[in-house]
Formats: structure tokens, sequence, C-alpha cells
């Protein structure tokens, strides 16, 4: 099974960071790692559910999660 992220995320109405990412990856331990500030925490926070990204999907193999 494969994590396929493609999203757009602007973290907070009044915030300046918007967070565009796309990558896939396959089953197994994956590391997300950058920067502070980078947008980490809004990406795993994406996937999680606890973010509503503005557009774009998330899909685990052929389950749409958004």
């Amino acid at each position: 099974m494969t994590l396929d992220v493609r999203i757009t995320v602007k973290p907070a109405p009044d915030s300046a960071l918007t967070v565009d990412v796309a990558f896939a990856v396959p089953a197994g331990i994956t590391i997300l790692f950058g920067p502070s500030g980078a947008g980490k925490t809004t990406v795993l926070s994406a996937i999680a559910g606890l973010l509503q990204p503005s557009r774009g999907r998330i899909a685990v193999g052929d389950e749409r999660w958004f």
C-alpha cells in the first residue's frame, strides 16, 4: 500500500505560511524532516485528519481519506 499526499494547507487564516506538498511513500517507516517552521507538523496534522487541507488528496491505496 502507498500513502499518496498531494495537498495545500494554510494552517491558520492569519498565517503567512502556505504548505504545498506532494509525495507518495510505500508501506514502512518514513521520515519527514526539514527546518523549523517548514510545515512538518502541519502536514502530519492534515494526514491525521486534525487539519483540513484547502485542496488536494490524501489516500492510502485505493481508500481516499481526503
